[in-house]
């Protein structure tokens, strides 16, 4: 093995946006992300294999907790706070989005620590697959070549071709790793006294872990006794509050709670929740807006935009230089995001209209997209979608005009 050396990874938004825009937005001038690979350290193999414990562990965290893993659930908990209030008794929708500052690098070993130790010591009240809870979880039985093949318990196979790790062996590598984060500069050896690298095996669940226990004690508790309809949820460094107000009471117990989001013994220094101004949002790739007094959500096509204001794309996905194959999995993927970010007939054709504008910007024929429609069309028959396929089909007819 051999240790990571780290490299910086500038924001593309960043570097083609004037330094004086970036410095009146965000009190700093090209903001890097510091990436340690881990590919080649000499514990890698151990990382892995405790990292698809945590993997098990984050996502058998409660549905009402505030942390969730897929993005594509975004949907499913917008459609949720529209049905759990009349839209008639709404009066106003307080909605906003924020970012945690610093979330990797000035993280607290200590209290990324207490975090796995709670999510490890909930994970018998969590994990159910059966209607008879467990008392206790000490072990878990991971596969040796697939991360994500991991059990609860001993392994009790034949064969014992698999690994086992006991609840106190993950807390003492992950004590090792984050203590003992070492990094190559211009070669020589540092380590890290705060924060866990980017790049890390086990980064993104310190993270997760440490907010899930902070918002535990602080942020479920306030929210639940406000009772109000709606919710906070946080993918990880992003945060999105939606509340849906039915009086003036409300409305100002909603304010009141994200001023409380924003002090710093929710989200303690060095770590920052930067909120947005209360209003329509961008939120993963897609836009959250308030329609009715109820919430709506699409995709959020950047590329788009950046090619309508003939500004300098935010990236680019398709070219004319690549294979029709290579731009068809793009066109796939991009597709599948519009599915899941609405529900709406009309959203969907826009979404489609909008991909478009995109493939014909850099010159991709529509046969192509017409194509992963189709394609998308037919899956969405078998599986008995008949609003995806009636929105596809709409859409489709949309790309022949």
């Amino acid at each position: 093995g051999s240790p990571p050396i780290p490299y910086n990874l500038w924001k593309l938004k960043d570097i083609i946006t004037p330094c004086e825009k970036v410095m009146a937005s965000k009190g700093k001038c090209c903001r890097q992300r510091p990436i340690s690979p881990n590919t080649h350290h000499w514990c890698r193999r151990v990382f892995k294999r405790v990292g698809s414990v945590l993997r098990l562990v984050c996502l058998s965290l409660p549905r009402s907790s505030v942390n969730f893993i897929r993005s594509q659930d975004l949907l499913q908990y917008i459609q949720e706070w529209n049905g759990s209030v009349d839209p008639e008794e709404v009066t106003r929708v307080i909605l906003h989005v924020g970012d945690i500052a610093n979330c990797y690098d000035e993280l607290n070993h200590d209290d990324c620590l207490d975090g796995v130790a709670w999510a490890l010591s909930k994970m018998p009240q969590w994990h159910r697959p059966t209607d008879r809870p467990r008392r206790t979880i000490d072990r878990y039985s991971v596969d040796r070549f697939s991360r994500k093949d991991i059990t609860v318990g001993p392994d009790l196979s034949y064969e014992r071709t698999r690994i086992e790790l006991s609840t106190t062996q993950v807390l003492s590598v992950c004590e090792f790793d984050i203590r003992n984060s070492i990094l190559c500069i211009d070669g020589v050896l540092w380590k890290r006294l705060l924060g866990a690298p980017m790049g890390g095996f086990l980064s993104a669940f310190y993270a997760m872990l440490n907010f899930a226990y902070v918002e535990h004690k602080c942020v479920m508790p306030m929210f639940t006794k406000m009772g109000i309809p709606g919710g906070v949820k946080r993918y990880m460094d992003d945060i999105i509050v939606a509340l849906l107000c039915r009086n003036p009471e409300e409305v100002t117990a909603a304010t009141a709670f994200v001023t409380e989001l924003n002090k710093p013994t929710v989200y303690p220094p060095p770590l920052c929740l930067n909120m947005e101004p209360q209003g329509n949002q961008e939120f993963l790739e897609c836009n959250v807006v308030v329609s009715g007094n109820q919430l709506a959500l699409s995709l959020n096509n950047k590329v788009v935009v950046d090619a309508l204001y003939r500004q300098p794309p935010y990236r680019q996905r398709l070219s004319s230089k690549v294979s029709n194959a290579a731009n068809r999995s793009v066109l796939h993927g991009i597709l599948t995001r519009i599915m899941q970010s609405t529900n709406s007939d009309e959203l969907i054709v826009t979404g489609v209209l909008a991909l478009q504008y995109e493939t014909r910007h850099y010159k991709i024929k529509d046969s192509l997209l017409g194509q992963v429609v189709s394609q998308a069309q037919t899956k969405a028959r078998e599986r008995n979608e008949s609003n995806v396929e009636r929105a596809l089909a709409k859409a489709n007819q949309a790309i022949a005009k």
